[in-house]
């Protein structure tokens, strides 16, 4: 069974291009007239996402998102036991940062360490994996412990 995640995502609506010069009062009638539709386009971005205590997905759900939080209880897939389902329900950083790469996310945020592994081990294992996946978007953790707040100002691991 995968936990609950959360998707924040922000709809705005933005004049039609044909629309732009037209006088406000045409606008109005033709909004009267033919609805919202009819003068304005919907688009909807991505803002957050929250994985949730998960495996990883690489499906597609964290494509152009703004701010990902992505557990990685362990470092490395190496970690995940297959015969064991305990260990399957979670992820790993290695597998974290290679979807995190080919999804134009544009900061990423980790957290649900197991605690076996020291800060230290933590910071650098995101720097190697950041440097394997060639990714060069701002990363920062939550460390084992440790309560985050105000994450995005606070210093981010330099990869």
């Amino acid at each position: 069974m995968k936990s609950l995640s959360y998707i924040v995502d922000a709809v705005t609506r933005k004049l039609r291009p044909e629309l732009v010069g037209k006088n406000g009062s045409e606008i109005a009638m033709l909004r009267e007239s033919q609805g919202e539709d009819a003068i304005s386009v919907s688009s909807r971005a991505t803002k957050l996402i929250y994985s949730g205590d998960t495996p990883i997905e690489n499906d597609g759900r964290y494509d152009n998102t703004e701010i990902l939080i992505h557990e990685a209880t362990f470092l490395t897939s190496q970690e995940l036991d297959p015969d064991n389902p305990k260990r399957n329900k979670h992820s790993s950083l290695d597998q974290v940062i290679e979807m995190t790469a080919s999804s134009n996310v544009q900061h990423l945020v980790l957290g649900h360490f197991s605690s076996r592994y020291s800060f230290e081990q933590i910071d650098d294992a995101i720097k190697r994996e950041c440097r394997n996946f060639d990714l060069k978007i701002p990363v920062y953790r939550v460390l084992p412990g440790m309560t985050g707040r105000d994450i995005l100002t606070q210093l981010q691991v330099e990869h």
